[in-house]
């Protein structure tokens, strides 16, 4: 996907804040969401979440430690291309159908 794309040029400014700060983008949500119609562009771990609520410097801060008998599920490794992809195509699609519906 080439970084000329509109969807690119939206996420980058929809991040700059985040990306000047953090030096990187992470699409937590809409990967979660792809995730769930298109599971095999990531690998998961299972294992326990915990999150911190006595130290006041880290309060809402979480751990996560693998344990095959977990309850969550925690993305390892994504296929950024095919999540850039239907992430894109989605977008785009959601796009044109408003559109089309604004002209009736």
């Amino acid at each position: 996907m080439s970084a000329n794309t509109d969807l690119i040029k939206a996420v980058l400014d929809f991040g700059s804040a985040w990306l000047e700060s953090a030096g990187k983008l992470t699409l937590h949500d809409p990967l979660a969401a792809v995730s769930i119609f298109y599971p095999e562009l990531c690998t998961f771990e299972k294992g326990v979440v915990q999150v911190e609520t006595g130290e006041n410097g880290n309060m809402g801060g979480t751990v996560f430690t693998p344990d095959p008998n977990g309850i969550v599920e925690i993305a390892r490794t994504v296929d950024k291309e095919a999540f850039y992809t239907v992430l894109s195509t989605t977008l785009n699609s959601g796009t044109r159908n408003l559109a089309e519906g604004n002209r009736a």
